[in-house]
């Protein structure tokens, strides 16, 4: 059984566009399976299915033909863009997703910590009656930024499902 973890592998397989991915999704294809995979040969299944319930094209024979070279040409581009992955793992200019989670979460784990020593530092220079006022706009502040990257690192995570 073929099978692909995001819309865009599928896409790439079938030869059309995420967009359309999601519009077949939508019209009740079959989605990811309990492995949170898509199963390809079930989407082919699918979709022969459903092209012989829509109604007859009437094309000429040379939109035919272009029809076909463009398919072919999309089939062509995907392939090359697979080889060019498979050449990449090999030479290992690819890291797997799974390690840059593990980095940026050690980075931001890090990072936290040393941002959050400031306000305990910070105010040492000023007089001692401002010193609670300037430590708690500081955590104040440092808490907006944090809550910031938080949201930025959790949009981060979508990117691999598109």
């Amino acid at each position: 059984m073929k099978t692909a973890g995001t819309q865009q592998e599928v896409a790439k397989h079938f030869g059309v566009n995420r967009r359309t991915v999601a519009e077949w999704l939508a019209d009740g294809c079959p989605g990811k399976q309990d492995n949170d995979r898509f199963d390809l040969d079930a989407i082919a299944a699918w979709r022969a299915e459903n092209r012989e319930k829509q109604p007859e094209r009437n094309l000429t024979k040379e939109q035919l033909e272009i029809e076909l070279l463009m398919a072919d040409v999309r089939k062509r581009r995907a392939e090359a863009a697979i080889k060019e992955h498979d050449q990449l793992k090999k030479t290992e200019d690819v890291v797997h997703i799974s390690e840059v989670e593990l980095y940026l979460t050690s980075l931001f784990t890090e990072g936290r910590r040393k941002l959050l020593k400031i306000p305990e530092t910070l105010p040492m220079g000023f007089p001692e009656h401002l010193r609670p006022a300037i430590r708690e706009e500081c955590i104040k502040q440092l808490e907006i930024w944090l809550r910031w990257m938080a949201n930025k690192a959790a949009t981060v995570s979508e990117i691999k499902e598109l």
